[in-house]
């Protein structure tokens, strides 16, 4: 038996909060779907939660937003682990001028700037 990875992005809402995988793309393990197809990924707000004894769901519009939130994160994910390893790299380099010290600053802030403040 293999590991199985993750299912490789950028992962894409269909349906409101249905999360999938690229048009063509492989699974986490390694299995690549048709071209005109992507692999599904999650769906939001399938289960209920019990509030006050009775089961609800979640409204359409909390299970968007959770959606557009999940897939924001995965997708953020690389770019954003780049960005802070440039950082870490520049402030373990002590010798480190100004222009290498701002340009890992203004990677870090783009990044994190592309993300927007949802809430």
């Amino acid at each position: 038996m293999t590991d199985a990875k993750f299912t490789p992005g950028p992962w894409v809402i269909k349906n409101g909060y249905n999360i999938f995988g690229p048009l063509g793309g492989e699974s986490g393990d390694g299995v690549a779907c048709d071209t005109n197809d992507g692999w599904q990924v999650a769906e939001v707000g399938e289960y209920p939660a019990f509030v006050g004894s009775e089961l609800m769901e979640l409204g359409s519009e909390v299970c968007n937003a959770n959606a557009r939130h999940i897939v924001k994160c995965v997708n953020a994910h690389d770019e954003l682990v780049d960005a802070l390893r440039g950082v870490l790299e520049f402030q373990g380099d002590y010798g480190a001028n100004e222009i290498d010290m701002a340009k890992s600053h203004a990677e870090a802030y783009r990044v994190l700037n592309g993300l927007g403040d949802e809430k």
